[in-house]
């Protein structure tokens, strides 16, 4: 009668060692897999004049960069840089949400003090072409259209 007590007294602290040792046990973790579309990365304008679009970085996030509290763009899943040519450098137009239309377009609006700038992005042929609408808040300016041609960074 003792033996037996003692056997089950022994079954029971190797079972729940044995589920513990499960929960606290070290654990695998799941695969996210983050497919990056190939519209992410670097396009660039070769035959860029003064002031015309000369870089577009396109950003894709997967999750994989934490959100800001104080940058809500960062919970953007496009995120979109834009430079223009000033001289021998390059100025930027600031950063901005990209926003998916269908497989082959986007739509961003670069803001800023003297000017709003919407792009209409699209895929051809492993380019991008990308309209900019210039709306200037001087309203004795007018409104200017431009197209560009970009192409992979190499």
């Amino acid at each position: 009668m003792k033996t037996e007590t003692m056997h089950y007294v022994a079954l029971c602290v190797l079972c729940t060692s044995l589920f513990l040792v499960g929960l606290n046990g070290p654990h695998i973790p799941t695969a996210s897999a983050c497919i990056k579309p190939s519209l992410a990365k670097t396009w660039v304008n070769s035959d860029a004049k003064e002031k015309d679009l000369v870089r577009l970085k396109i950003d894709y996030n997967c999750g994989e960069k934490p959100i800001k509290s104080y940058d809500p763009l960062s919970a953007s899943l496009w995120i979109v840089r834009g430079f223009m040519k000033c001289g021998r450098a390059e100025c930027i137009w600031g950063r901005a949400k990209g926003t998916m239309i269908n497989s082959n377009e986007m739509h961003v609006t670069f803001s800023s003090f003297s000017v709003v700038r919407d792009l209409k992005i699209f895929i051809e042929s492993g380019l991008l072409r990308v309209e900019v609408q210039n709306n200037f808040r001087d309203t004795r300016r007018k409104p200017t259209q431009q197209s560009f041609y970009l192409h992979p960074k190499q």
